[in-house]
Parts: C-alpha cells; structure tokens; sequence
C-alpha cells in the first residue's frame, strides 16, 4: 500500500516554486526520525 504525496502548497511569490520541494527522509541522511524538506 503506498501513501499519496500531500499537495503543494500555493506559489507564494514569484521566486518560489513549490514544485521544486522534495522530502529527503531520515534514513539518507543518517539519523533520527527527521525528515529533512529540501528545496532545490
């Protein structure tokens, strides 16, 4: 069973882009139950 990605949220300004986010879960980058969101 897989989970639906949650939606993006609105475009706030003319620079940010919501469609560039990624969650970068805790087990890539080596600890804890944090999950790291990343904008690239």
């Amino acid at each position: 069973m897989t989970t639906a990605p949650a939606p993006l949220p609105r475009q706030v300004s003319d620079t940010f882009d919501p469609r560039r986010w990624r969650e970068v879960p805790a087990s890539e980058h080596g600890g804890g139950s944090f999950t790291d969101i990343t904008y690239q």
